[in-house]
């Protein structure tokens, strides 16, 4: 089920988120994000006893029961701002948004458990598995406060996902949605403004580098065909190695081999989009296990053999990386 297989990947990004020829990451570049603060529009709000605020932007309504004198509650709004101009630059052919995305943040994981029984119902007992973080749900993501770095590096990535739920008629191969909002779990900070460089993620990196040298990577003719279901009961390195590797596939496609696949990364994120992405049916949810290999070798124009030894290059170089 979509939803729960979101679901599952927000549990685990949010616990683990602690040769070679011509292949070429590049050196990365300056990051980007805000370059000036964007504004906000404050409104009050109660979550049961509890005040808090709705903060809307150009794209969003938080509504947060973090305290207005806490550090995250002004971040908030700058980071989903500076994440949204950041999907946007990853999926340009996304149709725009038209009408905000709601987020809930909350300040205590109590109102937050009790939000998630009342938003899932029968489904609640899944969602409360989470132990830190947050999921997404539809074109909506619910968190709760689990320090200021890690709730937002959370949110960024829940919300790639619901960027994704909203922009998108079709439904991208779970290990490139999720490859895909690793982009932006890394992020930074100029003059209080979040920005980005979209080929550096330190802890993605590392455990790339420890399933090259420990030997358990996965296979990619074994990854293109997993979601987070079908490994949230392996081993934490496991974990870890799925999705670093996804990681390290979305920066293939977008960075490897002098940017040669990243027009084709592009156009398969805009045919997901609009609900045509070749050889799939709108009814099949957009993507089928059985047909990943053939979509890739389809829209890179390479067989999946040679995208295979070129992908396993590329890992170990970037693995390498300063």
């Amino acid at each position: 089920m979509k939803t729960q297989t979101r679901l599952v990947s927000a549990t685990l990004m949010v616990l683990l988120a602690t040769l070679f020829g011509c292949a070429t990451g590049g050196k990365p570049r300056d990051p980007t994000g805000l370059s000036k603060r964007v504004p906000v529009m404050i409104e009050p709000w109660k979550y049961g006893s509890t005040v808090g605020s709705i903060l809307t932007t150009a794209h969003y309504r938080i509504f947060t029961t973090v305290s207005p004198d806490d550090s995250l509650f002004d971040a908030l709004p700058q980071l989903m701002e500076g994440a949204y101009t950041q999907y946007r630059v990853v999926a340009p052919g996304a149709p725009p948004t038209d009408r905000p995305m709601v987020c809930y943040i909350f300040g205590q994981r109590s109102e937050w458990v009790d939000y998630t029984r009342r938003r899932t119902g029968p489904m609640a007992k899944i969602y409360l598995q989470i132990a830190y973080g947050a999921y997404a749900l539809g074109d909506e993501f619910v968190a709760y406060d689990i320090g200021d770095y890690r709730t937002l590096s959370t949110a960024a990535h829940e919300g790639w996902h619901q960027f994704a739920s909203r922009h998108f008629r079709g439904r991208l191969p779970a290990f490139l949605e999720e490859g895909t909002a690793t982009l932006f779990e890394d992020m930074d900070k100029l003059q209080s403004l979040p920005q980005w460089n979209l080929q550096a993620n330190a802890s993605r990196q590392h455990a790339l580098w420890l399933s090259i040298e420990q030997r358990y990577a996965f296979p990619l003719s074994e990854l293109v065909t997993y979601n987070a279901g079908d490994i949230i009961h392996r081993p934490g390195d496991r974990i870890d190695a799925f999705y670093s590797q996804n990681w390290a596939f979305v920066r293939y496609l977008r960075d490897g081999y002098d940017r040669k696949y990243r027009p084709a990364y592009e156009r398969l994120l805009t045919d997901v989009a609009n609900g045509n992405v070749w050889g799939t049916s709108p009814t099949t949810g957009g993507w089928d296990r059985s047909r990943v290999r053939s979509i890739l070798e389809h829209y890179l124009g390479v067989p999946f053999d040679q995208i295979d030894q070129e992908f396993l290059a590329f890992c170990k170089q970037i693995a390498r990386e300063d």
